[in-house]
């Protein structure tokens, strides 16, 4: 089985995003450290801004990273933010929207959207 979470919302907009973000993190954390799981996280429109380096979350995101979590964040809505490959936590693989499409529809078994 294969879980990827997408996250849309900048965890900076809001306390209730922000909450979203811990509780998203925690349960992947769990799903990931079961052997047969599978998770993956990307990050797209406002919430690429979490990928960069030097924010609140990156402890928590090598944290997935070392538990085998899959880390992504969408291309296109990193540069239309202004942020560039070298400014992201080295953990996230940048994609494009041909490779987001693959990763819904061929690479995972479910998809759950958290805005």
């Amino acid at each position: 089985m294969s879980n990827l979470f997408i996250i849309n919302s900048s965890p900076f907009s809001r306390k209730d995003v922000e909450e979203c973000f811990t509780r998203c993190f925690d349960l992947m954390a769990m799903e990931a450290m079961r052997e047969e799981e599978r998770t993956g996280l990307i990050f797209i429109q406002n919430a690429v801004v979490a990928a960069k380096r030097g924010n609140a979350f990156e402890r928590e995101l090598f944290t997935l990273h070392r538990l085998n979590v899959m880390l992504y964040v969408l291309k296109p809505d990193a540069r239309a933010r202004g942020i560039t490959s070298e400014q992201l936590i080295p953990v996230f693989r940048e994609v494009d929207m041909e490779e987001f499409v693959e990763l819904i529809m061929e690479e995972f078994d479910k998809v759950a959207t958290w805005t």
